[in-house]
């Protein structure tokens, strides 16, 4: 570009195994402030969102376990903020608070901690396991597909996931990260088109949550997200497989 007067879109950089080189080259062009674009498919089960709404179910259905809930915390989707959502995960992994000690008022470490700081921790509780206990009444028992959807969405509603994630996509537009931003945008109505998918294929058939939440994630897992460039003059890296792009070598 510099020796020769080329643009950034003259270029590609082409490779069979961009899972493993794709990260590198992203760093080092990122290093150098070249622009570029990955012409990839995105897998969409490591996005916060999906990672919401399987840890919820695998806390309901694996009896509120600590692990289960601190992936729910990670998305970064619930009623706490991050600072709350660090201080009720430290607190819980301190003192073994799972299972049914969810579900209760927090007692242990009183003494270390004091009565005050123990009540705030319990207003984290009441705002992060009260939307998981309702879910767990709207679901539990003989339900069919339709209801347990349903209750998800009307549990996702209650968190306002649909508002955090708008609210994100505009922050990584202003941040200038709009290949995530537009990755962002797409996962709300990806996870509404499962569910509707999910009704229409099961419908009313009646299905356990074990099932349910197995079948949702296998839904997940076949979808992936296709990003458009955000700029028309930017390098082009992507597999030899997926490129269409006629280049020109030059010496």
């Amino acid at each position: 570009v510099r020796d020769r007067g080329l643009r950034w879109r003259d270029i590609a950089v082409l490779g069979q195994q961009m899972e493993s080189y794709g990260s590198i080259l992203r760093r080092v062009f990122d290093e150098y402030d070249i622009p570029c674009f990955m012409d990839e498919k995105r897998e969409i089960t490591d996005h916060p969102l999906i990672k919401l709404l399987l840890a919820s179910l695998a806390v309901i259905n694996r009896g509120y376990r600590y692990d289960d809930l601190a992936l729910l915390l990670k998305s970064g989707l619930s009623n706490l903020n991050p600072e709350e959502s660090e201080q009720i995960e430290n607190y819980m992994l301190a003192y073994g608070i799972q299972g049914k000690l969810c579900r209760e008022e927090f007692t242990r470490g009183q003494t270390e901690l004091g009565s005050e700081y123990l009540e705030i921790l319990n207003g984290y509780r009441h705002s992060l396991i009260d939307p998981l206990q309702k879910l767990e009444k709207n679901i539990r028992g003989q339900k069919n597909c339709r209801d347990i959807s349903r209750a998800l969405y009307l549990y996702l509603q209650s968190l306002n996931v649909e508002t955090k994630l708008g609210n994100w996509t505009e922050e990584l537009q202003r941040d200038e990260l709009y290949e995530y931003a537009r990755e962002n945008a797409q996962i709300w109505n990806i996870v509404m088109e499962t569910f509707d998918q999910m009704v229409t294929i099961l419908g009313n058939n009646e299905v356990n949550l074990h099932e349910y939440a197995r079948i949702l994630e296998a839904g997940y897992k076949a979808f992936s997200v296709g990003i458009i460039p955000t700029t028309v003059d930017q390098v082009l890296i992507g597999s030899i497989k997926r490129d269409r792009k006629s280049t020109r070598l030059n010496s």
